[in-house]
């Protein structure tokens, strides 16, 4: 009962999104009608009342940011790419040389298992650098947008 009115429910949104995309005429109304509909004047812009009467309605115009699932970024870094094939290829190795390799384990194979482990851990905090890194440079292209920028 509950799964079908949650599918009806998510039906009428779908359709109800898709009859406000269906009557839009933006791209069919000319420049001055736009302007008219939004009450702005392309030679004088807007005044600054409305300019503080929008902000108060609407918000500042900026990007807001995204969730930071600081969870999920860090086993992102722990098990993309050849994350996960190093974690379990040092984990067979390891189990290779304890409990299979009774009576008389190999320590090589100790020493590769140790190598495969540091290997991964190296690989996520480099991931994990190169994200930290490519953040940083997002926020100094996010300080040159129009939010930030002055007006000449």
């Amino acid at each position: 009962m509950r799964s079908q009115n949650l599918r009806a429910d998510a039906e009428r949104e779908a359709n109800r999104c898709l009859l406000e995309f269906e009557t839009t005429d933006w791209h069919k109304a000319s420049i001055k009608e736009v302007q008219e509909r939004l009450g702005v004047d392309a030679t004088c812009g807007l005044s600054k009342a409305a300019v503080g009467q929008l902000t108060k309605e609407h918000g500042k115009n900026k990007i807001s940011p995204l969730p930071n699932p600081w969870i999920w970024k860090i086993m992102g870094y722990l098990f993309k790419g050849f994350g996960s094939i190093l974690c379990v290829g040092g984990i067979l190795v390891f189990i290779s040389w304890k409990p299979l390799g009774e009576p008389s384990p190999q320590v090589a194979n100790l020493a590769l298992g140790v190598v495969l482990i540091a290997v991964f851990l190296i690989q996520a905090a480099f991931n994990g650098y190169q994200d930290v890194r490519f953040v940083s440079f997002l926020f100094i292209c996010l300080s040159l947008s129009a939010q930030f920028s002055m007006p000449s």
